[in-house]
């Protein structure tokens, strides 16, 4: 009997990533018609869900909605998509939706791009572009405390490989080398490191989840001094290793090195995050407390949820 996980995979593979039964059945090693019973399968099972959604975001819900996060949080710019009740549903429309406007909406310039990691930025640089590549874009890593090669969301040689090869543009294997053995390297390698992550134009994160409940993140992080502050402080989420508290108290890891420091965080021109889905809400808002974002790509759905939590 096929799995639900492979059901699963099936059906993002037809209606997120939009590939052809026929594409689907050349991978799958199977006929074009046993995909077609899959996909009519999960729906049984209910692993899809046929939903009608509205395809864009009213002029009058978008104006209303960044007036509001703009009255609670001094927000510059928030941009919406559509939700739906599927937070997978969800994920996967708004990882799309963001990675064209960030495509659409800045040129091909001289940029200097700093990436954060987790799923959302891994599923973010698997989006390919369809239009003229970013040729001049160059993609830098900000962080190094969770280099994980087991994981596919935080190998960073992997995201900076996928979002240039799909947005276009490089990026530096030598730097990214750098971050990773600077502990061994010498006072001129570790200045050029702190000269590149100075010079970002935009950086690109997700807004992670609060984890540190977990007594392995909490080792990985905090100091033994610290982790007994972490466990009574409440924290909501994380952006680049800043983590933060529901009113926007940040607290910044002792453990954590060669990365990006605050003041160059907050220095960066530009601040996009991507967010979506109920279990991001109070990450979302402590975020923009603590005056991390620029710019919030979120859905309909998440910038609700926001609004009702604080009523």
């Amino acid at each position: 009997m096929i799995s639900d996980e492979k059901l699963f995979d099936v059906a993002v593979d037809y209606y997120i990533k939009k590939k052809t039964q026929k594409e689907i059945a050349l991978e799958y090693e199977v006929s074009h018609v046993q995909i077609s019973k899959y996909l009519k399968l999960a729906e049984q099972r209910g692993i899809i869900s046929i939903s009608i959604n509205p395809p864009h975001v009213t002029k009058e819900d978008l104006q209303w909605y960044q007036i509001m996060f703009k009255e609670l949080f001094g927000l510059e710019n928030l941009v919406l998509s559509p939700g739906t009740d599927n937070t997978e549903k969800s994920h996967a429309l708004l990882v799309n939706f963001a990675a064209k406007y960030i495509l659409e909406t800045y040129e091909n310039n001289v940029l200097n791009i700093g990436l954060g990691l987790g799923r959302t930025m891994h599923d973010l640089c698997t989006f390919h572009n369809e239009k003229a590549l970013k040729t001049k874009w160059t993609y830098y890593p900000v962080c190094t405390t969770i280099h994980n090669k087991s994981s596919q969301y935080f190998d960073y040689e992997q995201l900076l490989h996928m979002i240039s090869k799909n947005w276009g543009g490089e990026y530096s294997s030598k730097f990214n080398n750098m971050l990773y053995f600077s502990d061994s390297m010498d006072a001129n390698f570790k200045q050029q490191i702190c000269n590149y992550l100075g010079k970002l134009d935009i950086l690109i994160t997700g807004i992670g989840s609060a984890f540190t409940l977990h007594p392995a993140t909490r080792e990985m992080f905090f100091s033994k001094e610290e982790q007994r502050d972490v466990l009574t402080a409440n924290l909501v989420g994380d952006m680049i290793n800043f983590f933060f508290d529901i009113d926007g108290n940040i607290y910044i890891p002792h453990n954590i090195k060669n990365q990006l420091t605050l003041d160059q965080f907050r220095a960066t021109p530009l601040r996009i995050a991507v967010a979506s889905g109920f279990h991001k809400v109070e990450s979302i808002i402590g975020a923009l407390r603590a005056n991390l974002v620029h710019t919030l790509i979120t859905d309909t759905q998440t910038a609700k949820h926001v609004i009702d939590y604080l009523k």
